[in-house]
């Protein structure tokens, strides 16, 4: 991910999920680790979602787009 997402993201985030292969699922992983070490050369930080896969119906390797939920507002 691009250094500028990394304050905006935090464990148990929500994002939705489209692969190349279905982009119309309505597929939801969550942020289940953020490296927060930044790559010098690139600039970039990996994360790690978790996306439920049952009967392994998503193949490795497809190519996705993630877009990230908003935070729910904490609560009064």
């Amino acid at each position: 991910m691009p250094i500028d997402l990394l304050n905006q993201l935090d464990r148990g985030m929500r994002s939705q999920i489209a692969t190349e292969h279905n982009p119309e699922a309505d597929l939801t992983a969550v942020v289940s680790a953020i490296d927060h070490v930044v790559d010098a050369a690139s600039g970039f930080f990996g994360i790690r979602l978790e996306l439920p896969n049952p009967d392994n119906a998503i193949r490795a390797g497809l190519e996705c787009k993630v877009q990230f939920l908003p935070k729910a507002a904490p609560a009064p």
